[in-house]
């Protein structure tokens, strides 16, 4: 006979004990209890007699053990553990001081993080251990941890995060077990990935087909291939980060990019091209697969940003649940959202200022721990549009004498809306009276001015005067308590020409602008008596554009960065998990009943993200994560905005009566895992550069593969424009108090192994294996 409800019973329900046959003798596993008070108290509650069957389970490959204790009340709690195999999971509470359990139940995770259920037996005050242990499988041991109620009235209690020391991972010869992050539809593309020694080896499967006038273009990580056939037999080394993006691009087009976004973008002919790009089935752009491989890191190599817990199966941020505790060094920022945790256990994680929308608001006392948030400094403004920072009207419709309704009229100065801006831009008074009107409650400010209905362009002279009496306001409420404060005029800037990498221009130009002083720069709204030179930082938007016109997207942040520092501005990026491009691609969510894919933009490559993050604090000093709505206790999307494809279980087509919509506010809005990743960014440069903060920086020489060794040059950030230029990688190191800490990167690389050779100041060369397009980071003793 199979027993396979060992071990359920509580203490109001021990008819859930499995009988055998017909003598009445309960047989239970109590191999798991190690103490004869245990065992004792299980007999007891059993009623009968209880025999230790034969071991019928398999171990567990690895034994379910408590990372985190996330919360609890006395009805309930939420933990964080780690296992591999275990499909079930028993779980006990025990008062601490008692041989007899108050509670047995189980639950059968769909993540790493579970819900458990106490409402079978509320508890009263007291201290209590919580002990889980394998069901589906033998536990070599249980795991505990302890908890203690404060209170009966039934409402959750929060406590102090608990850590449970780390845990090491398996792996398979060299590399890490690979998690998925996010995936479309298997019809588009279905990768069947295997392991050998220490690379990955890849393989397309999908059914589906193409014209003979196009061609698969694959990218991956940041390698481009183009091919007739699907990918075979593709290798990917080591333990980075993993994005496959598949499109259907008609031959001889050089860029996804040429297939336009918008129906604008075809009028007139010319660089865009209706049929440069095919559309998948359920007219679907992309199809795509990210991975990453949780894991330790190499002592003799490079840190994996990815911490060993992670575990993205369950599509919820959870970076939260296994963040040590963090501080961030003085003078670096990182805005990030709180939503589902507690904002004391936001900012204990390294995050500095909250957004503003989700600040803890209770009108009952006043708004009180809100209002402290903001009076220390610890709070930014969540990119408030123009009609919000001006306090705008937009004028009523015209009627027009045929009956035409007109709410729109974007023949203002620059195209700008005559309804929200009848008489173009404010005076100079008007303008320093709208700046002693704004709300300055928020450490940083960061607008949102450049886009919508409200627009405005940013040559308008009245920026010029609202900027400077703002800056008076916010040095007067800041910067006198000695509180860092940051003023950006729009969440991105569109460079021109003259100062972007990415035009047709010689290195030689970009180095020269390197070496200019502010005012011989190509002049901008941010020059010495611009527009907007009384700002405080500029950010970079780093998800802009189509996924294979950014390969050398991290080079061009940085060489931008470098010129913010020389008109004495500041520098941050603005970081979202999507490219801002065709957003009509299928995102797979697993339900009990089926599969659901909603609409949404294609990820941002997970190197590309970390790097971005991770330079954003070495070169800059405020990283911002934006687009993570926040973690849910369920997976209900939104029946307004998140249309989608459902398929029951056993049906080939898609079906109507999703049962997963929800039809209030609180809804699931998605995972692309750009909130984690905008974490491990933080934690792995907190790890590296943090630990030499304001140290003396350095390019450092390098070669590959033997050749011939790079000479970088050290002044003015020129290597990164002969990087860019080269198409190849860099080197970059920062020394204090004996340390050095130091990174590789090569965001034009393949993805195989490469030796990589690093001179050090002090003239010692090491030796280290480098793969992709990853961040390379180290933390040394000089």
């Amino acid at each position: 006979m199979r027993y396979f409800l060992l071990m359920l019973f509580s203490l109001l329900q021990l008819t859930a004990i499995s009988q055998s046959k017909v003598t009445g003798t309960f047989q239970v596993d109590l191999s798991g209890y190690y103490t004869k008070t245990q065992v004792d108290s299980i007999i007891k509650l059993s009623g009968g007699v209880i025999t230790k069957p034969p071991v019928t389970l398999k171990p567990c490959r690895v034994s379910p053990v408590i990372t985190r204790l996330i919360s609890f009340s006395n009805q309930g709690a939420q933990l964080q553990f780690h296992g591999e195999g275990v499909e079930s999971i028993q779980y006990e509470v025990w008062p601490v001081l008692s041989g007899t359990p108050v509670l047995v139940d189980s639950v059968s995770p769909k993540s790493n993080i579970i819900d458990l259920d106490f409402k079978k037996s509320v508890l009263p005050n007291g201290t209590y251990t919580l002990i889980i242990k394998g069901k589906s499988c033998l536990s070599d041991k249980p795991s505990e941890i302890q908890f203690q109620i404060k209170s009966d009235q039934g409402g959750t209690t929060t406590p102090p995060v608990i850590d449970k020391p780390d845990q090491p991972v398996p792996v398979n010869g060299t590399l890490n077990r690979l998690k998925t992050m996010t995936e479309g539809m298997d019809e588009h593309m279905k990768l069947a990935v295997r392991d050998s020694a220490d690379v990955r080896i890849f393989t397309d499967l999908a059914p589906d087909r193409i014209s003979p006038t196009h061609s698969y273009r694959y990218l991956v990580n940041g390698e481009i291939i183009t091919q007739k056939n699907r990918l075979t037999n593709y290798m990917v080394s080591g333990n980075n980060p993993i994005r496959v993006v598949k499109v259907k691009l008609k031959d001889g087009i050089p860029s996804i990019n040429q297939w336009g976004t918008q129906e604008s973008d075809y009028q007139g002919g010319g660089y865009y091209q209706r049929d440069a790009g095919e559309l998948f089935s359920y007219n679907t752009s992309f199809a795509f697969n990210t991975f990453v491989a949780p894991g330790q890191s190499d002592s003799k190599g490079f840190l994996n940003p990815i911490l060993w817990n992670y575990n993205p199966d369950g599509r919820q941020i959870s970076w939260p649940e296994i963040a040590p505790d963090m501080k961030l060094p003085a003078g670096k920022l990182w805005i990030d959202n709180w939503d589902g945790y507690t904002p004391e256990l936001i900012l204990s994680k390294g995050v500095t200022h909250l957004p503003h929308h989700w600040l803890p608001w209770n009108e009952a006392d006043g708004n009180r721990q809100a209002n402290a948030l903001k009076q220390a400094g610890k709070t930014y403004n969540n990119v408030p549009r123009n009609e919000v920072i001006f306090k705008l009207s937009k004028l009523p419709p015209v009627v027009r004498s045929d009956g035409t309704v007109i709410t729109d009229d974007y023949t203002g100065d620059g195209g700008t809306n005559k309804f929200w801006w009848p008489n173009g831009g404010f005076d100079k008074e008007t303008a320093i009276r709208k700046a002693d009107e704004a709300d300055i409650s928020d450490a940083i400010w960061i607008g949102e001015t450049m886009e919508n209905e409200s627009w405005t362009p940013d040559y308008w002279d009245m920026h010029r005067h609202f900027y400077k009496r703002l800056r008076e306001r916010y040095e007067d409420r800041f910067g006198k308590r000695g509180i860092p404060y940051e003023i950006v005029h729009n969440y991105y800037y569109l460079w021109p020409e003259p100062i972007s990498l990415s035009r047709k221009r010689p290195a030689s130009y970009f180095r020269d602008l390197l070496k200019r002083n502010p005012e011989n720069l190509p002049s901008t709204p941010y020059s010495p008596g611009g527009t907007l030179a009384s700002t405080t930082m500029v950010t970079e938007g780093i998800y802009l554009g189509a996924p294979d016109i950014q390969i050398g997207l991290i080079y061009e942040t940085i060489f931008r960065f470098h010129i913010n520092k020389i008109l004495g501005l500041r520098s941050g990026v603005f970081l979202t998990g999507k490219h801002e491009y065709r957003p009509n691609n299928k995102y797979k969510y697993v339900y009990p009943e089926g599969e659901f894919y909603t609409d949404a933009k294609v990820p941002l490559d997970p190197n590309v993200h970390i790097a971005a993050g991770f330079i954003g604090q070495v070169y800059g000093n405020l990283v911002h994560e934006w687009g993570a709505p926040g973690k849910k206790s369920h997976k209900k999307f939104s029946h307004e905005w998140a249309k989608g494809l459902w398929f029951p279980n056993g049906s080939p087509f898609p079906q109507d009566e999703f049962p997963y919509y929800s039809y209030t506010n609180d809804y699931y809005a998605g995972f692309d895992g750009g909130a984690d990743l905008t974490y491990f960014s933080q934690k792995l440069y907190n790890e590296t550069f943090g630990q030499t903060d304001r140290g003396q920086t350095e390019y450092l020489s390098y070669k590959i593969d033997g050749t011939n060794w790079i000479l970088p040059d050290q002044a003015y950030g020129q290597e990164i424009v002969s990087a860019y230029d080269q198409k190849r990688g860099f080197v970059y190191s920062q020394r204090k108090d004996g340390k050095i800490a130091w990174f590789y990167l090569n965001s034009y690389a393949d993805n195989n192994w490469h030796k990589l050779e690093v001179r050090f100041p002090n003239g010692q060369t090491k030796t280290f294996k480098v793969s992709g397009n990853a961040i390379h980071a180290r933390l040394d003793i000089e």
